[in-house]
């Protein structure tokens, strides 16, 4: 299985759980945890299923060892976290 975060939680990131969710039959992809801004943590836990960690950190996204991690905020979250992902 393939772990995967997201970080944002937005219009992109709803459809990348959409899609997972409608062509990952066989389970094989799992959406581990989404980093978002302290201000939409608490919409993002109200939003999502239980089984999927919301973050407000880099350092708490990583320590979810996803396999995969997807950029899903703009190019400003490349700039601000990047170097971590790496």
């Amino acid at each position: 299985m393939k772990k995967v975060a997201l970080i944002g939680y937005g219009a992109i990131a709803r459809i990348a759980l959409d899609k997972v969710a409608e062509h990952d039959h066989d389970g094989q992809v799992k959406i581990v945890g989404v980093l978002v801004r302290e201000n939409r943590e608490q919409e993002a836990r109200a939003a999502l299923d239980s089984s999927i960690a919301v973050v407000t950190t880099i350092k708490d996204l990583i320590r979810l060892s996803p396999n995969i991690v997807a950029e899903c905020a703009g190019q400003g979250a490349i700039v601000e976290y990047g170097e971590a992902v790496l």
